[in-house]
């Protein structure tokens, strides 16, 4: 899995300097006369059931959602929904009005005072039982597993290496994991659901893809990029590279050859130093046409490059690996370091959150 990075800017990216905004500017005011032209007779008239939509403020998502909303609302005779999770939380009004025009109605999350209650006590019983970050990774709930997205979101949130169970930021983490099962739970049960769409299959937000799927709704994960199909077999999107050996040996000679010759051109524009092939999300590439001074040494011992990961970014964002985390991982290595008589460099990410640096220099 190493190096798995979301194909979409963090949450918040619309326009951030334009909060309250009502109308938009030449393009957005077209999308959404796009939208009314396009969806005004798209919504059921008689509609008998729900499918969620994750409120985002990110373009490429909201321009499939706009298209993805309504084949679902079709094809399940529902109202679509977009929902924003948090109490705290408001909607700029032209964002309103943006899904609007795409027949998506916006709601705001919030638990009851019962399931306050209830989630202050499933903490209560829940804390001492996670003493390791093993225990925290394995953590499930009726048989659902949210352990992996609640270390995953720890790591984000604080950007901090590894999970520490006696930190105080963790335990803000857990019951912020227990508040998004209760209120999904509960919700699911008391709704008749009949698809939900998620922006990320990782972190706190996809809790409610968990829940859905144990349910048996139909569960996705769409954007610009494309749509996938979520199910108990395949918890996590951009895991095609599994089928890739079947696939390529279904494809014909010629189109066998096509594939070689433009991956070997891609490969080429990255190593010259061309930002956003395949990665469109990139800003900041790892090569560069220019040529530096040597930085291996030149003994005859074996040298070892350790390719860093950004130690917050979903480490596990396509399932269990080999470690908990990219800190234990680094640590395993430095461990082998000092039993061996090789080199060792560790080149950083190239495009990763700055705190990364720093966690580098274990010991």
């Amino acid at each position: 899995m190493l190096g798995w990075r979301s194909n979409q800017p963090g949450p918040g990216s619309w326009r951030k300097h334009r909060k309250g905004w009502l109308f938009g500017d030449r393009a957005e005011e077209n999308f959404i006369r796009h939208n009314k032209r396009v969806w005004a007779d798209s919504s059921p008239s008689l509609p008998s059931g729900e499918v969620l939509c994750e409120f985002t403020t990110m373009q490429p998502s909201i321009i499939a959602y706009s298209y993805f909303a309504h084949v679902l609302g079709k094809k399940h005779n529902a109202r679509v929904l977009s929902y924003m999770f948090g109490i705290d939380k408001s909607i700029d009004p032209g964002m309103r009005r943006l899904y609007e025009s795409f027949n998506v109605e916006i709601f705001t999350c919030a638990i009851s005072e019962d399931q306050r209650d209830e989630i202050g006590n499933l903490y209560e019983e829940t804390l001492p039982r996670l003493i390791t970050k093993q225990d925290v990774f394995n953590f499930s709930i009726d048989n659902i597993w949210i352990g992996d997205l609640l270390y995953d979101h720890h790591l984000r949130r604080y950007k901090v290496p590894t999970v520490d169970v006696k930190d105080s930021r963790f335990k803000v983490s857990l019951r912020e994991a227990l508040t998004q099962f209760i209120y999904w739970r509960d919700y699911l049960r008391s709704h008749d659901v009949r698809a939900l769409n998620v922006t990320h299959c990782v972190y706190l937000v996809a809790i409610p893809l968990r829940l859905s799927i144990d349910a048996g709704v139909p569960t996705y994960q769409c954007n610009a990029q494309g749509c996938y199909h979520l199910s108990e077999e395949r918890l996590w999107p951009y895991s095609n590279f599994y089928s890739y050996p079947a696939d390529f040996a279904a494809l014909s000679q010629d189109e066998q050859q096509v594939g070689i010759k433009m991956a070997k051109e891609n490969i080429a524009r990255r190593f010259d130093g061309e930002v956003g092939v395949n990665m469109a999300y990139s800003q900041k590439s790892a090569y560069t046409s220019k040529r530096i001074d040597r930085v291996l040494s030149t003994t005859n011992k074996l040298k070892v490059l350790i390719a860093m990961q950004c130690f917050f970014d979903s480490p596990n964002g396509l399932g269990p690996n080999l470690f908990v985390d990219f800190y234990e991982w680094l640590k395993f290595l430095g461990g082998i370091s000092n039993q061996t008589d090789y080199e060792w460099y560790l080149k950083t990410h190239p495009d990763a959150f700055p705190e990364n640096i720093a966690i580098c220099s274990i010991e």
